[in-house]
């Protein structure tokens, strides 16, 4: 649950999920400290993972530009890094385009 609510917290803002919607999700973290204790998935806990995967699948942050190169950033720390795949186009008023 802890790694889960990690990474949809890193997406959340370019998914257009509010905090909201997930605090159920979140409130799973609240209570034993035991990362193998039971947690009760409730209707509203599947609401909101539900609304997270809807929009994971019908949304993107930008579409890509033929005309510009590819970047790729490392980021994080071992032993987990992660890429970030992007484009940088200076004429568009947001030239960071996350791919």
């Amino acid at each position: 649950v802890h790694q889960l609510c990690g990474q949809i917290n890193w997406i959340r803002p370019y998914l257009g999920v509010s905090m909201e919607i997930l605090a159920p999700l979140f409130n799973l973290l609240r209570g034993d400290r035991d990362l193998t204790s039971p947690r009760m998935l409730t209707p509203e806990v599947r609401d909101a993972v539900a609304k997270v995967a809807d929009a994971l699948v019908n949304k993107k942050c930008h579409g890509f530009d033929p005309k510009l190169p590819f970047q790729l950033a490392v980021l994080g720390k071992m032993p987990h890094p992660y890429g970030l795949t992007c484009q940088w186009d200076e004429g568009a008023k947001d030239p960071l385009l996350i791919l």
